[in-house]
């Protein structure tokens, strides 16, 4: 993969996160389904995210289905903000 569609990817998981965060925000409606794919998708594929995530979970480890929608959006919150640092340290 070029740099160029790595940054192109970043942007695109960037902008799936925000799009789930605003639409919780200003309607109060979370997709769960939509957003727990997207958590799980970048815990897996990359790298910062899935060594947060390690860090995290062995201080509180609650299933999902458990999870109230703030703290899944709040989660998304967390990736946008390592994927925004990842894209500040791409050429």
């Amino acid at each position: 993969m070029t740099d160029e569609q790595k940054k192109a990817d970043t942007l695109n998981s960037i902008k799936e996160r925000k799009d789930i965060i605003d639409k919780y925000y200003q309607t109060g409606y979370l997709d769960r389904d939509e957003a727990v794919k997207k958590i799980k998708e970048l815990r897996i594929t990359d790298e910062n995210v899935g060594k947060v995530t390690a860090i995290r979970l062995t201080q509180s480890a609650t299933p999902f289905q458990n999870t109230s929608n703030e703290s899944i959006v709040a989660e998304l919150e967390m990736q946008v903000d390592i994927l925004i640092a990842e894209l500040g340290t791409m050429n």
